[in-house]
């Protein structure tokens, strides 16, 4: 089954510039689990299959102070009990949906163009409410189809300016959600199945391959959080607002110089997480340790400090400072890699531990 949710959220890969690691080991055929002793929040996606329902966090807020320390972050209802029998025509397109969410992709359905089309109060002739409809259909309270289907300020931002009727973050609603029932714009008879061209286009976009376009998205990013929180927040339920604050928040952390640290022995991940949570401490984004010695990626015979752009030395410098604090004693060499300078669009180093 892991495996199974592995490959179904690959296809996210196709898109985007990013690698979804599961962490699977060969040897044992196993994939990497996630502790609920883990309080760093080390795992960016935490999968658990107990809660009630399928959903995900969105985008970095699983890593931020919003998401529980030590729970999952995305959820899978009945998985591990009766998967695939649970739903075996429509398990994969679950899997890549909440995958979408995790990538930082709001429903589509959310699209400004479709907020007129909900029927939100009682119509005229007693016809239901997209609530009463909610509450029938999946048992769903106020706030959360709120949450799910009301266009919000936080949500302005799409690939097209009409909603993308062909998404995989597209609902597939009851027609009397609807004032225009089945001639509404945002009804579909089905769910998607799969990742549309504009999903696509999305995906793409937030995850750029070409490094000018990352330091345009990262520029973009931080202007539009700049702009959200000078927003009147007046006419935001709890949850939006706190929305807004976790995006805010996203974007002050994405001005954060970001280390990225290597080992080649699972026995030096104690002394890693030290100079993880050192780095943590001094103003750096530390999102990871990774085990490189699958690849076959080496470092010197001493721990190697590397940053790439000439303007990242100080970082460079600065985690040089805090690895002697860290580990007294410990030898290191700090290298500038200036072959792989044009390939970085952002203020990066990385500790290569022997």
């Amino acid at each position: 089954m892991h495996g199974a949710i592995a490959k179904q959220a690959a296809q996210w890969e196709k898109y985007a510039n990013i690698k979804l690691d599961f962490g699977f080991n060969p040897k044992t055929k196993k994939y990497r689990t996630w502790s609920t002793e883990d309080t760093n929040r080390s795992a960016h996606i935490r999968i658990g299959f107990s809660e009630p329902g399928y959903w995900s966090y969105v985008g970095t807020d699983s890593v931020s102070s919003i998401a529980p320390e030590n729970a999952s972050s995305m959820n899978f209802e009945g998985f591990i009990e009766s998967w695939p029998k649970l739903m075996p025509d429509r398990w994969k397109t679950v899997v890549i949906h909440e995958f979408g969410h995790a990538l930082g992709l709001h429903h589509e359905h959310q699209h400004p163009t479709c907020g007129a089309e909900f029927r939100w109060e009682t119509g005229p002739n007693k016809e239901p409410s997209v609530y009463e409809v909610f509450q029938d259909w999946q048992r769903w309270d106020r706030q959360t189809v709120d949450v799910n289907l009301r266009p919000s300020e936080i949500n302005q931002t799409y690939s097209s300016k009409i909603a993308d009727r062909a998404s995989v973050m597209f609902y597939a609603m009851p027609e009397q959600s609807f004032i225009k029932g089945r001639k509404s714009i945002c009804y579909i008879p089905k769910e998607n199945r799969g990742i549309s061209r504009i999903d696509g286009i999305g995906a793409a976009a937030s995850y750029p391959k070409n490094p000018t376009h990352a330091v345009e998205m990262a520029l973009a990013y931080a202007q539009t959080s700049a702009l959200l929180s000078s927003l009147s927040k007046e006419n935001l339920n709890s949850e939006e607002q706190q929305a807004i604050k976790n995006r805010v928040q996203s974007g002050i952390e994405a001005k954060k110089p970001l280390l990225y640290i290597q080992i080649q022995r699972e026995s030096d991940r104690a002394i890693a997480s030290k100079i993880q949570i050192a780095a943590q401490n001094n103003g750096f984004l530390a999102p990871g340790i990774e085990n490189v010695a699958a690849k076959k990626l080496k470092s010197g015979a001493k721990t190697e400090i590397r940053y790439f752009r000439e303007i990242d030395a100080p970082y460079a410098k600065n985690i040089a400072e805090i690895f002697e604090e860290s580990l007294t004693g410990n030898d290191y060499r700090i290298v500038h890699v200036k072959s792989l300078a044009s390939s970085v669009s952002r203020n990066l180093v990385e500790i290569w531990l022997p």
